[in-house]
């Protein structure tokens, strides 16, 4: 499982393809994370995705400073135009230096 220290800001992205071979892509996608924050209650942050044009790529950007040391469950999915999704689960760590 990948690890990333708390405070950093994480890129997400994703790269659609459609299955048919179609040419298909879509026109919106964005980024769930769902994880526990400094309070200690779940939270889900929403990341709006963008396509780079050139490379096909959709990547957004979270910032990890409100969360807990401890696993951040993802979902990249995309609509209108395609549909398609993608999950998976990251591990936030942290120390006394950057909790406060």
């Amino acid at each position: 499982m990948a690890r990333f220290v708390r405070k950093n800001e994480i890129v997400c992205t994703g790269t659609f393809t459609a299955t048919d071979g179609s040419g298909a892509v879509p026109l919106n996608a964005e980024a769930v994370l769902t994880y526990t924050n400094v309070s200690g209650a779940t939270e889900t942050d929403q990341i709006e995705l963008a396509q780079n044009t050139v490379t096909g790529v959709w990547s957004g950007v979270w910032d990890s400073s409100n969360a807990q040391e401890g696993v951040v469950e993802w979902m990249i999915h995309c609509w209108n135009g395609l549909q398609a999704a993608s999950q998976g689960s990251f591990y936030i760590v942290a120390n006394k230096a950057n909790t406060v």
